[in-house]
Order: C-alpha cells, then sequence, then structure tokens
C-alpha cells in the first residue's frame, strides 16, 4: 500500500531545518549590515578626515609672510619680514594613549591652536579672499583702487557687497562642537586683512554699542578697537604689516575658551567629534642640524621671537606635522589623519 503524505517526524525533521537556515540567513544578513554601517561609517570618516586634510594643505602651502621669506630660511631671523606672521599656542603638550582601535599610536591635545597669515597668489578675482560687509544698510565706498588692489579687488552689487583681498589671518582650533552638545570640533576661523588700510581708516560709533556695530559689521575683517587722542573708540584695520607687529584680530587664548564670541560667529565647524588636533614642528638649529623627531613646541610667534629682549631663538622652523583623530560616536570608533607642511 503506497503511502500518500508525509508523516508526523518528517514534517518535524523539515520544519526544525528550515527554521535552521532561516536563522543563519538572518544572522548573515545581520553581520551583513553591521559591516556595511562599519564601513559606511569608516568611510565617511575618513572622507571627512580627507577634506580637513586639504583645507590645511590649501592654507599652509600659500605663503605666509611679504616677498619670499619662508620661516624655514637659515636667514630669517637675519632679515625677518616686514609682513604677515606665524604662531603656535599649546595649552599643554600631547598625552600619549597607546594604541587606538585603528592600531595607531594615540596621542591627545585638545589645546593647539595654529593662527597664520595666508597671502594668496596673483592678482585676479579667483585669487583673492572676499568678505561682506554693511553700514546701517550701506557699505563702504564702491572704489576701484580700494586698498591700493586692482580692479578686480572690487567685487560690489546693491544686495551682496562684498570686497576683496589677497590677505587673510586665519586659525585652526578645537572648542565645543556647536552641533554635538558635550562632544569636540574641529573650527576653522578666517578673516580677511586689508592689503592697505589708507581708505579705510576708523568710523565712530553710531548710536549702538560700538563693540555690537564691529561684530555685525566688519566681523568679517581683521579689526582692533582703540581710543583715539580725543576719548572716543574707533575701529582700525589691520593691515600685514600690523600682523607682523603682533596687531591681530583673533584670539587663540579666547578661541580655546570660547570666551570670544565674536571670534565663534567667523568660525567655521570643519569635522565634528573630534579627539585630537596635535600640532608638532621639527626644527633645525642655526648652523642647519636638523632635529631626527617631531616635538612639541609651548609657544611659538615669528613677531614676539624676533622682538624678544632676548634676542631670536636659536633655531628655524622646517616643518610641521599636524595629526587629527575623530570619533564616530554611532560605531564607536576612530580614523586618525598625519599631514606634514615644509614651511
Amino acid at each position: 500500500m503506497k503511502r500518500q503524505a508525509f508523516t508526523l517526524i518528517e514534517l518535524l525533521v523539515s520544519m526544525t531545518v528550515t527554521i535552521f537556515i532561516m536563522l543563519l540567513l538572518t544572522q548573515a544578513f545581520g553581520t551583513g549590515i553591521e559591516t556595511f554601517q562599519t564601513l559606511q561609517s569608516t568611510a565617511r570618516l575618513q572622507g571627512e578626515l580627507r577634506s580637513v586634510g586639504a583645507l590645511l594643505k590649501g592654507d599652509l602651502e600659500q605663503s605666509h609672510f611679504d616677498g619670499a621669506h619662508k620661516l624655514s630660511d637659515s636667514t630669517f631671523w637675519t632679515a625677518p619680514p616686514r609682513d604677515g606672521f606665524f604662531a603656535l599656542r599649546q595649552g599643554s603638550g600631547s598625552a600619549t594613549l597607546g594604541q587606538g582601535t585603528d592600531q595607531l599610536n594615540v596621542a591627545t591635545a585638545t589645546n593647539h591652536v595654529l593662527h597664520f597669515s595666508s597671502r594668496l597668489k596673483g592678482n585676479r578675482r579667483d585669487s583673492f579672499y572676499f568678505a561682506q560687509t554693511f553700514l546701517n544698510g550701506s557699505v563702504i565706498p564702491a572704489q576701484t583702487n580700494i586698498c591700493n588692489l586692482p580692479d578686480d579687488s572690487l567685487q560690489s552689487n546693491a544686495n551682496v557687497p562684498t570686497i576683496g583681498s589677497q590677505w587673510a589671518e586665519i586659525a585652526y582650533f578645537v572648542g565645543p562642537s556647536s552641533a554635538s552638545p558635550g562632544r569636540q570640533a574641529l573650527y576653522r576661523a578666517q578673516i580677511m586683512v586689508f592689503g592697505d588700510n589708507a581708505i579705510h581708516t576708523s568710523r565712530p560709533p553710531n548710536q549702538n554699542p560700538f563693540d555690537a556695530l564691529h561684530a555685525q559689521t566688519y566681523g568679517a575683517f581683521a579689526t582692533q578697537i582703540y581710543t583715539d587722542p580725543d576719548g572716543q573708540q574707533k575701529l582700525w584695520f589691520c593691515t600685514p604689516k600690523d600682523l607682523a607687529s603682533g596687531k591681530r584680530s583673533l584670539n587663540p587664548a579666547g578661541l580655546l575658551t570660547g570666551g570670544n564670541v565674536l571670534d565663534r560667529t567667523r568660525s567655521t565647524l570643519i569635522l565634528d567629534n573630534v579627539l585630537s588636533f596635535q600640532v608638532q614642528v621639527l626644527t633645525a638649529s642655526a648652523s642647519g642640524v636638523l632635529d631626527q623627531t617631531f616635538k612639541d613646541l609651548a609657544s611659538f610667534d615669528s613677531t614676539v621671537s624676533s622682538g624678544s629682549s632676548s634676542g631670536p631663538p636659536n633655531f628655524v622652523i622646517k616643518a610641521v606635522k599636524i595629526t587629527v583623530r575623530g570619533f564616530d560616536p554611532l560605531k564607536e570608533q576612530t580614523r586618525q589623519l598625519t599631514t606634514i607642511h615644509e614651511l
């Protein structure tokens, strides 16, 4: 007699095998999703770090001084530049924490500030820094010889008045994240520096408090507030020569503490969830002997050092190494960018 159907035991066995296969497929699918998310997170974090590296490279490859002056020149201190500056501030040295999940040596530094001037090359409009300005609804007079720059230096229209210059004051620093409360982020601050302030001298305060007028109207420019002999506060537009003499608009200490609201408003968040921003230098002695390793340098300023009562330092900076370490809180992984630039 032929059997017409499966037995109960056969059905139970087939169901067990089917469930087992489904469990394996589910686990494989879950593992695949997890792997994809991890790879996606890694790619995103590495892409963001590459963007930071491109910004640093673009800024550090520009000239920081007038003429052909370079910080690495052996004659830098004997014939210091008249325009521009390069400064480094470390609130403390770097602390080594061992190896991270990416098997790279981890050093934490969140109070390093890289602060310098940048001079773009070329005389065309696409070779300038630009900034917008308003003054009670009006703009700085549209003169084609403004700041002693070529005609292309000025680009203005009724809605978005902008003024251009080849010079800018730039700073990189770590501060509280504006996007992720309780975390740190890497910021880049940039303000335009007039090549010549013969036209833009000063403007007296109006009805508003002068600090507020300064922030709202000229926050995109390197300026300083001073009091004239009559006791009236006025605004001074800094030039590259002012930068070289130590008169600057960005305050490194204020950038780190967040105490200067104006500096925060003209800073751009370029990398969120930052664990470390470390700046180290490679130096050479006055006789030309090159150090073997990059090292911390608590404080350096191309202006203060050359004007110090003890004289200029007995070394020059040949290169700077910048290490940025980012963190992905979702996948709890870190990635690191290390870039070296000759100065």
